[in-house]
C-alpha cells in the first residue's frame, strides 16, 4: 500500500504551545480511494471552526506520492474553496517553492505536500 511502510503508529504530537496536533496515520491508496471524505483536509474542516487559522504540512517520501495525494485532495479543495494545495519538492522552480510561504487568504488553509527534505530545511 502507498506510504504504509513509511509510518508507524504514534500518538498525538504536542507543539511548544501545548496545542495538540493529531496524527491521522498512514495515507494509503486504498484509504484515499475508498474514503475520500476522510482525507486530512476534510477531517480538519469537520473538527475545527472555519475562522480558526492553521495550515497542514504533510511529509511524503517522494514526488510520486505528493502527486498521488494531491490528486485525491484537490477536488475537495476546489469544491470547498477553503484549501490551497501546494506541492513542495526539489523539481519545482524557486517561485513555485516560495508559494508555500505566502499567507493564505482569510478562511482558507494551505495543505503543503512536501518531501522530507523540507523537514530540516524549511520553516513555514
Amino acid at each position: 500500500m502507498l506510504l504504509e511502510s513509511y509510518f508507524r503508529p504514534t500518538a498525538h504530537t504536542r507543539s511548544p504551545s501545548n496545542y495538540q496536533i493529531p496524527n491521522y496515520g498512514p495515507i494509503t491508496t486504498q484509504s484515499l480511494t475508498n474514503h475520500p471524505t476522510r482525507a486530512p483536509p476534510q477531517r480538519i474542516d469537520a473538527k475545527y471552526p472555519k475562522n480558526q487559522r492553521g495550515d497542514l504540512l504533510v511529509f511524503l517520501p517522494g514526488m510520486a506520492e505528493i502527486g498521488a495525494v494531491a490528486e485525491h485532495v484537490r477536488p475537495y479543495a476546489a469544491e470547498s474553496k477553503r484549501w490551497i494545495i501546494l506541492p513542495l519538492h526539489s523539481a519545482l522552480s524557486a517561485d513555485e517553492q516560495d508559494r508555500v510561504f505566502d499567507v493564505a487568504p482569510e478562511g482558507v488553509r494551505k495543505c503543503v505536500l512536501s518531501t522530507n527534505v523540507a523537514e530540516t530545511s524549511v520553516r513555514l
